[in-house]
């Protein structure tokens, strides 16, 4: 196979093994460590229940191709982002900041797996070649962790009613966060993976 047939045939399989995320716009939020939720994150005006008085759309978005095997890091490949517009905040709460904190917790939380998202791609770069089915594959996983752990957090906060929880919670998530801060998003230096 000469040089001008094996570049066809990779740019042939980076089309055929596409998997696109949105792009974003000015209703997504991509997860950052300085740019926190506050109320006006909240775009979607709705008449929202006592039961119900915040809510936030949160989305992994992935783009990997067939040709991301050579690429040094998937940082920019998985985004964690909230979408404003489908997300809502009661403007008649009485407590407001801790709504939006119980949505930053789990905003925080989305990101932890966004990051062993972005690591398992690069543990399984070699695989790529082979297919994205091993992304699909990892994605399944990491989706089915995070709402597991998505539901305990839930769970333990009562929906969000029992703040006392929530500094157990956030130190927690912070911990995951730095041992994973080689894969944030905001990195794009190389990341060597010890076998």
């Amino acid at each position: 196979m000469n040089n001008i047939t094996f570049v066809i045939l990779m740019i042939g399989l980076s089309f055929s093994y596409a998997v696109n995320g949105q792009s974003n716009n000015k209703y997504e939020k991509i997860w950052s460590s300085t740019d926190r939720l506050t109320e006006s994150d909240f775009q979607l005006d709705i008449e929202s229940s006592d039961s119900n008085p915040c809510f936030a759309q949160f989305s992994m978005n992935y783009s990997v191709t067939g040709l991301d095997f050579m690429t040094k890091n998937f940082n920019k490949k998985v985004e964690n982002i909230m979408y404003m517009n489908a997300s809502w905040l009661n403007k008649n709460a009485t407590d407001k900041q801790n709504f939006i904190r119980f949505q930053q917790i789990l905003f925080d939380l989305s990101e932890v797996y966004a990051r062993k998202f972005r690591k398992q791609l690069l543990v399984n770069r070699k695989k790529i070649t082979q297919g994205i089915q091993i992304v699909e594959e990892i994605n399944s996983q990491i989706t089915k962790e995070l709402t597991e752990e998505r539901a305990q957090f839930q769970n333990e906060s009562n929906g969000g009613r029992k703040i006392e929880v929530y500094d157990q919670w956030e130190k927690k998530i912070e911990s995951e966060l730095n041992a994973l801060m080689e894969f944030r998003h905001e990195n794009s230096k190389k990341i060597k993976i010890e076998k």
